[in-house]
């Protein structure tokens, strides 16, 4: 068979696609990225938000093509001399395809973009396969001439930046606004397809050079360095030493690139995480082209050696350790009041409150938080519910605000990271360090990138953690504790998570108790930071005990990402060799934690005469005049889910996956509505006992999507703080100070 053939056989499809698994692998990630993934989603709608994200995603994504198409062309060099039955045909022509890919998947995600035409995967699939029958028609025009190419070339540029420009056009008056990304990412779509196109050009002009190099040195002298002899067959050495040295060069610049949002968080908060996740995809797929050719040119399977070597390493090296700083005085977590003496000074510190509400008539109102996970979504939409609040106590009445009826919070991952801002912003106003409004400190502060600078260390140093002992750099879960301390244009809020945790928990009464969960691998265990001691009645696991071991203390944001190490983008750390993960893995709200908590309030309300004592007689005396609420605050779908067939091949090898995924929702559920049953002995108030939160509205089944990720794009802030103003007008008849 004539390997030059364009029919080829499906053995030498296969090996074909195995030997450029890695830039394929890079490609069908980020398709799915950014048309199937929220997350990834949100991204290309950032993209189209920022400038400095807008360019550096195009100099990314030049570097990526480029990077993917040259490895992958040395590895069918190498293949070429090692398996001669290989149809060439099928080695030259895909490394062409996957470069050129690279800039379609992002013109076809911003059409499947549920902001503009939102294309199912059909249709998508449809506008892919004419991409790519446009390459091969260009590739035609291109091979026949300069003039008919060029001038083909032109016509289709034009009709390509003739449909951008009308959807830019159409979208005019979005500049400015929450949704410009609707004007810009057309542009962005248009630039794209020039790049694209002009990219055929290049592959035709640099295959048309080769082979008149071959030709012009065929039997003359050899001027190639010993070095690229070594390793590159002479064909390929006297065609492209140039281009070798060229790739090189390139190759540095995109490693050195990438390395600077590793290390300088300010330039990869401007650089944007779609720069960030490109220019990752092109360090990796030429890294592991790197290794396969030499895995050829060696025989020797050099994965399996670097397999070996990370198993090695691994006996010996922890690359996940949580970040500790040595404590301060005495020990704060073991003198931490328990859950009575807590609850007295809470209420002490509130005593010409509760007076004053008694001499009016009525009971003074107090509330408990619990707060759902996600990520910054949750973060983000906990935070601004907690805020608006404070700001509308605030407005009615400087002196009496939401914050001094605040009672406990808890929350899970996402929600943690809300409450903790929150907590950071009252801490902060105690301190006198802030005054005005919370809202727009949460606002700067969730308006912030926190995703890059943690992506960067994804996809580049902490993969080598595994075969060198890195220790005095941060690994991903430390760069987005780091985003969340110094990332944000908030220097209030910045100043508070940065702190050592024993210096920013107040165990006086003034503040809320605040409970931080976490859950341990080994063993499942659900664990708690907090400013109390556990509740008596409490099973769960004190984390503090094992800092108070080893005189160590944590920073606050080091606490607030053990309740928010969700696979893969923070990997469980490690404290004495007991392992911590996300707190949702148990219970995604903070419910459980806080039913002990209520669990013992009520305990201390049955307390007999035979335990009286100052204590509980002040406890009991002021508690009557209490009335006690829960504020549920959750950012998932409302609608009832509905259960598919499993398929049995499935049901076989995942439903303990499966099973142990679903148990994460329903040990919630089941925690918050043991939760509820208290507020009826608290507050006969029904109504009002328990106050719902919720991001999505529960009457729209088809509402648009919120992303579950560490950055948040301008547009999804606005849709979120235009759902708060809806939620807030429904609660004015709950809490005495809305809308007044």
């Amino acid at each position: 068979m004539n390997n030059k053939s364009f029919w080829v056989s499906a053995p030498d499809i296969f090996k074909v696609l195995w030997l450029y698994v890695a830039g394929i692998i890079s490609l069908l990630v980020m398709y799915f990225l950014l048309t199937e993934v929220d997350q990834g989603i949100d991204v290309l709608i950032q993209t189209g938000e920022k400038v400095s994200s807008g360019v550096a995603s195009v100099i990314a994504a030049i570097l990526w093509a480029y990077i993917v198409w040259y490895s992958c062309r040395l590895l069918a060099f190498a293949k070429k001399d090692k398996d001669t039955g290989v149809s060439e045909y099928l080695l030259e022509i895909m490394p062409r395809l996957l470069a050129f890919n690279c800039f379609v998947c992002i013109q076809v995600s911003i059409f499947s973009l549920p902001t503009f035409y939102g294309f199912p995967f059909e249709k998508l699939l449809v506008l892919v396969l004419l991409h790519n029958v446009y390459y091969f028609i260009l590739n035609q025009w291109f091979a026949r001439g300069k003039t008919y190419a060029m001038a083909a070339g032109l016509v289709c540029i034009i009709a390509a930046i003739a449909i951008y420009g009308y959807l830019a056009f159409k979208n005019l008056d979005k500049r400015g606004t929450y949704e410009q990304h609707k004007f810009w990412l057309p542009l962005l779509g248009a630039a794209f397809f020039i790049i694209e196109t002009l990219s055929v050009r290049i592959f035709t002009w640099h295959k048309i050079k080769i082979t008149e190099s071959a030709k012009t040195t065929e039997g003359g002298s050899r001027s190639y360095s010993k070095i690229i002899a070594k390793y590159f067959r002479e064909e390929f050495a006297v065609s492209e030493r140039k281009d070798i040295a060229v790739f090189i060069y390139v190759a540095v610049f995109a490693t050195l690139f990438y390395c600077t949002a590793i290390f300088n968080i300010g330039f990869a908060s401007k650089m944007g995480p779609m720069a960030s996740v490109m220019l990752a995809l092109a360090v990796l797929t030429g890294f592991c082209n790197f290794v396969s050719y030499f895995s050829i040119r060696l025989k020797w399977n050099l994965f399996l050696t670097v397999l070996i070597l990370a198993i090695i390493v691994g006996k010996f090296h922890d690359p996940y350790e949580v970040r500790t700083v040595d404590a301060i005085g005495k020990s704060f977590y073991k003198n931490r009041p328990d859950e009575k003496t807590f609850l007295y000074r809470w209420i002490k510190k509130r005593e010409h409150f509760i007076d004053k509400r008694v001499a009016e008539g009525g009971k003074f109102d107090a509330y408990i938080v619990i707060s759902d996970g996600g990520a910054s979504r949750a973060g983000n939409w906990v935070c601004s519910v907690l805020s608006s609040l404070q700001d509308s106590s605030a407005a009615r009445d400087s002196n009496d605000v939401f914050s001094d009826h605040l009672l406990a919070i808890a929350g899970a991952s996402g929600g943690t990271v809300g409450n903790a801002t929150f907590y950071s912003m009252m801490r902060a106003r105690q301190e006198g360090l802030l005054h005005g409004p919370f809202s727009a400190h949460a606002a700067t502060f969730f308006s912030s990138d926190f995703l890059t600078f943690t992506l960067a260390r994804l996809g580049g140093l902490d993969l080598l953690r595994h075969i060198l002992p890195i220790r005095h750099i941060m690994d991903r879960s430390g760069a987005l504790e780091t985003a969340l301390a110094t990332g944000s244009d908030d220097p209030i809020i910045n100043t508070q998570i940065e702190r050592p945790l024993s210096q920013v928990l107040d165990t006086s009464g003034a503040l809320p108790a605040l409970f931080i969960t976490t859950t341990r691998v080994q063993d499942g265990m659900p664990c708690i930071l907090g400013s109390t001691q556990l509740p008596p009645n409490s099973q769960r696991r004190d984390v503090t005990k094992l800092l108070d071991t080893m005189n160590k203390d944590i920073r606050f944001a080091t606490a607030v990402i053990l309740s928010s190490r969700f696979p893969y983008i923070s990997p469980a750390g490690s404290i004495r060799q007991q392992y911590f993960v996300d707190g949702g893995y148990v219970d995604n709200a903070g419910s459980g934690i806080m039913l002990d908590f209520v669990e013992g309030i009520y305990d201390l309300t049955q307390q007999g005469p035979e335990t009286a004592s100052p204590m509980i007689d002040t406890f009991e005396k002021l508690w009557q005049h209490v009335n006690l609420h829960m504020i549920h605050i959750y950012n998932s779908p409302t609608y009832k889910a509905e259960f598919d067939r499993i398929n049995p091949l499935t049901n076989d090898l995942m439903n303990p996956v499966i099973t142990l995924a679903g148990l994460q929702g329903s040990s919630t559920h089941i925690y918050t509505a043991n939760l509820r049953h208290y507020f009826n002995l608290f507050n006969h108030d029904t109504a009002s006992g328990v106050i719902k939160y919720s991001l999505y509205d529960p009457v729209k089944t088809d509402e648009e999507g919120y992303p579950m990720s560490w950055a948040i794009s301008g547009y999804q802030l606005e849709r979120m703080h235009r759902r708060l103003a809806a939620v807030n007008t429904e609660q004015k008849n709950v809490f005495w100070f809305l809308g007044k």
